[in-house]
């Protein structure tokens, strides 16, 4: 009886120790606030990362800038962001990065909000204008003020995150600032605030893309687990839409009807769309290409084109 009870604990022992060996790695990816990147976590709500045998935490955190910080510095493995935020990492990055997902495109979601005396962009000349820097915000700024002939040399401009937009506009201390869902909503529900410029007006070059840094913890296996549990997430959101906005508007601090106003402004792509856009010679390349291009002649930014378009992989382009 003893000799079978040490065999016992023996093989439990060898057993729980090749269960650690085979425990998938942790990949931790970093959101900011967002309704196109709810998905992700309702996901984990519904628990699918870890029925795709996944070891995933969502990092959240305030802002696109935040997020692209806590990349660089690497506190997180993946990071939910536009393709601005993703080309300034791909070029400040010792490693590749992989576009893992392509959750949505901006189509009319990110804005530039002003006070009600200021009547279009025109009227933003001589403002102080708020913006987060080396990030959407300025870029999204920079397509809005060419598009009316104008430049940041006819604005005041300040750096301002998104946990920030409604202290500096209830402060006076800007007139205007670039704002995007939840943060959007919540200062175009206070009297005399309105939209001067939306990206409708610049369709399609305001993607949304979640990256990761290449190595053992994501490969191409991994990667495919990962697509598939975004799939699911977005198929129980087709079929339960009044259960799937509860939960992610909730986690917004919207209610169920702001969140659907906000999805609205964009359009959140199902996994076939996204395969046809990771697949060569869709345009992304050129789609990156063309940002950062807008990154280093308009805004002025300090970035390597040559190594964004090297680093920075899609599906079927290395």
């Amino acid at each position: 009886m003893v000799f079978m009870r040490k065999v016992l604990l023996i093989f439990l022992a060898l057993l729980l120790a090749a269960c650690a060996r085979t425990e998938q790695p942790l990949v931790r990816i970093g959101i900011n606030p967002w309704p196109g990147y709810e998905l992700l976590y309702l996901a984990q709500q519904l628990d699918l990362y870890k029925q795709a045998g996944l070891n995933v935490e969502i990092v959240q955190l305030s802002s696109l800038a935040d997020t692209q910080r806590a990349f660089l510095q690497e506190r997180i493995d993946g990071m939910a962001s536009t393709l601005i935020e993703a080309s300034v990492v791909a070029s400040r990055s010792a490693q590749p990065l992989q576009i893992g997902l392509i959750p949505d495109y901006s189509a009319g979601a990110d804005v530039i909000i002003a006070r009600h005396h200021i009547r279009n962009m025109q009227g933003l000349k001589g403002q102080v204008v708020g913006a987060e820097l080396q990030s959407l915000g300025v870029v999204l700024l920079a397509r809005a003020l060419a598009s009316n002939g104008m430049g940041f040399a006819d604005i005041r401009l300040r750096n301002v995150e998104q946990a920030d937009v409604l202290q500096a506009m209830a402060s006076g201390d800007v007139q205007a600032v670039v704002s995007y869902p939840p943060e959007s909503v919540k200062l175009l529900d206070k009297t005399g605030h309105h939209v001067v410029f939306s990206s409708t007006e610049i369709p399609n070059e305001i993607i949304d893309v979640v990256v990761f840094r290449t190595g053992r913890q994501v490969d191409a296996a991994w990667l495919q687990k990962f697509r598939a549990v975004w799939h699911q997430a977005y198929s129980y959101w087709q079929a339960n839409p009044l259960e799937a906005v509860a939960l992610m508007a909730k986690r917004e601090g919207l209610s169920a009807q702001e969140f659907n106003q906000a999805l609205a402004g964009m359009q959140v792509l199902d996994i076939q769309q996204q395969e046809a856009l990771l697949a060569e010679g869709s345009g992304l390349l050129q789609t990156i290409v063309g940002t950062c291009d807008v990154l280093q002649n308009v805004v002025q930014m300090n970035i390597d084109c040559e190594r964004v378009k090297n680093n920075l992989l899609i599906q079927g382009h290395e």
